[in-house]
């Protein structure tokens, strides 16, 4: 099959094309025309079997018309079979699994539906030949009946390589984050375990001991007396400030009495610390929830009252939390200014940032709706693993990576 064949064959399907203007070239008996024709339909012929995508033509029976060299070749690779013009498209060395699949697609076509595909899709073979592009477009005649369908494909086996490695490099780069992110809590919790235990503790019994020194001066020993109830005062301060650092790094409610008691002494911390008006809702009694699940959504929480404390300009803030068998969703709205989210993501907001991440640690899905003078609301909405919430979320985010202690 040599390229003019290919290329008249193009023409001919659809509509005869090149027949009738050579007609007309020749009853002008204009041979300098019909010479540039012929030049233009081997020009376009050699540029169609030169291409390494693979171009053929099949007729509205399904029966190959013309087909460019690489085609034939890429067929013989993956299917073993010399396919020869004239013949069905459907090769008979097929299983029947394939033909079915392959005359379903070629009938779209032929319906009149353009459209693009992958082969092989999750559902064939993986081929040693790679994975291909392939276009499906309907050819039709004056009367817009199809009369055939114009196909081509393209190899994208290194795209899909790419794909699959960012894919891959992605998700090990998320598992890492868990897995820090894990560390980071473990550190923090032993931490304010420490600075509560330890710190607390001695600052306590100084508190004591200082006591005990005051009741051994004397009443007459004015200056003395006064100095030992400031330094009274300066521990009592000291102890609080170890009360909050310590909170802060690790809210001590969160372990004791859960998260739904977490979210709501947060809720009233933010609003005795902002004046901004909070309301918390939720139709459940308390839940059950394996640590890290608790923790990261709770930090999620503590991230959207943070931001909506320095940037939102709310006088209201409200908190709902709802849960079923398979999922639990955390909805947080304001009535402040709103923003950009487009812009906030392009300026690469740490907080926004952190908060998807975590999202995606818990295999979560996080959507923030926002718009300038229209507030924002924040939904979280985290699937239980196999239905149990107590399931443990770093089993799946700790396979295979290794960090170094």
């Amino acid at each position: 099959m040599g390229p003019i064949s290919v290329i008249a064959q193009l023409y001919r399907l659809t509509g005869n094309y090149i027949s009738k203007v050579m007609s007309v070239a020749m009853e002008n008996s204009n041979s300098g025309t019909i010479k540039k024709l012929r030049e233009t339909e081997r020009s376009l012929g050699v540029l169609i079997n030169s291409s390494p995508d693979q171009i053929w033509l099949v007729d509205s029976e399904l029966i190959l018309m013309s087909a460019n060299e690489s085609f034939i070749a890429t067929v013989k690779k993956i299917f073993g079979i010399n396919i020869q013009l004239g013949q069905s498209i459907i090769f008979p060395g097929l299983c029947e699994d394939l033909k079915h699949k392959w005359r379903s697609i070629y009938n779209r076509a032929l319906e009149g539906e353009r459209f693009t595909i992958e082969y092989p899709d999750e559902c064939s073979p993986i081929l040693e030949s790679g994975f291909f592009e392939m276009t499906f477009n309907p050819v039709f005649d004056e009367h817009r009946s199809v009369i055939g369908i114009g196909c081509f494909s393209k190899n994208v086996t290194q795209r899909k390589k790419a794909e699959a490695e960012i894919k891959s490099s992605n998700r090990k780069l998320h598992e890492l984050a868990a897995r820090l992110q894990s560390i980071r809590e473990e550190e923090r919790t032993h931490i304010a375990r420490e600075i509560h235990d330890e710190l607390g503790q001695q600052l306590t019994g100084l508190k004591f001991e200082t006591f005990l020194i005051k009741k051994t001066i004397p009443i007459e020993d004015a200056t003395n007396r006064e100095k030992l109830s400031n330094l009274v005062v300066l521990i009592n301060e000291s102890i609080k400030a170890v009360e909050r650092i310590s909170t802060e790094l690790r809210p001590g409610i969160l372990d004791s009495l859960g998260l739904m008691a977490a979210l709501k002494w947060q809720g009233r911390e933010f609003e005795k610390r902002t004046g901004i008006l909070f309301q918390f809702f939720s139709i459940h009694n308390d839940i059950k929830l394996e640590v890290n699940l608790s923790t990261n959504i709770f930090r999620v929480y503590q991230e959207a009252l943070t931001n909506i404390a320095r940037h939102a300009n709310a006088t209201k803030v409200s908190a709902t939390l709802i849960w079923n068998d398979d999922y639990m969703s955390l909805i947080i709205n304001d009535n402040g200014r709103g923003f950009n989210l487009n812009e906030a993501m392009t300026r690469n907001s740490l907080g926004l940032v952190g908060m998807k991440e975590r999202s995606l640690m818990l295999n979560g899905h996080l959507t923030i709706k926002s718009s300038k003078r229209n507030g924002t609301t924040i939904i979280l909405k985290v699937p239980f693993p196999d239905g149990d919430p107590s399931y443990d979320i770093n089993r799946n985010h700790t396979k295979g990576i290794k960090v170094a202690q």
